[in-house]
């Protein structure tokens, strides 16, 4: 199994990766860096193949890299919530690094050099607000970076992937698939799981359940 790590551009996934890898004696590898040492510059390749093309490519890389396990694995940012990646990620501890818009200019991930980025923190913000819910529901771990140092998100994940039982997520198919996900300690962790922007949260449960269902919702609640 590996530690997976997704997130908006800015979010500190390719700096974080091998800090952590080294923290859990793993090795690390980025999905970006990959691309680039097969197919040359991402902006290049996108400019001659368009964005069908580089997914496709991206697709393979990203196949291949969770094929292995045992590591950590930084992904491109909208690698991870492409038709087809969520059964690669099943089975393996993702981490969503997350970040604030104001966090993502000051730290240049809203810059040049990124394809879809090419309005700047306006796209930047376009894409988040696409790919957000997306991001929490594949996530198993998750992190707001925003105002923080790498220090700093480097001791939070390190506490938090050490925990004894990491989530698991099994991806429930069907006409409307949906995640489900389970471990120890999660009951007062679940506003994680739970987009920003939403806000009323209906919990459905047998009267059995009732104590725990009211752990969730003073969770939610604080």
């Amino acid at each position: 199994m590996s530690i997976v790590l997704i997130g908006p551009p800015g979010a500190g996934k390719s700096t974080l990766a091998p800090l952590l890898a080294a923290d859990l004696g793993l090795t690390a590898v980025d999905s970006d860096e990959v691309f680039t040492r097969r197919h040359g510059p991402i902006p290049a390749f996108f400019t001659a193949h368009g964005e069908t093309g580089f997914r496709r490519a991206e697709a393979e890389i990203v196949a291949e890299l969770l094929a292995d396990g045992n590591r950590v694995v930084s992904l491109g940012g909208g690698a991870p919530v492409q038709p087809g990646a969520a059964p690669l990620l099943a089975g393996h501890t993702v981490v969503l690094l997350d970040l604030d818009a104001d966090s993502a200019r000051q730290r240049g991930g809203t810059g040049t050099g990124r394809p879809l980025l090419r309005d700047g923190l306006a796209g930047w913000e376009r894409l988040h607000a696409e790919r957000r819910q997306q991001y929490r529901q594949l996530a198993d771990v998750v992190c707001d970076t925003s105002g923080l140092t790498v220090a700093q998100v480097r001791a939070r994940l390190r506490e938090r992937l050490a925990e004894p039982t990491p989530p698991a997520r099994i991806e429930v198919g069907g006409d409307r698939p949906y995640p489900v996900r389970g471990g120890r300690g999660l009951l007062r962790r679940v506003p994680e799981f739970v987009p920003a922007d939403v806000h009323q949260v209906y919990l459905v449960h047998q009267p059995v359940q009732a104590e725990r269902a009211g752990l969730i919702a003073r969770a939610l609640a604080e």
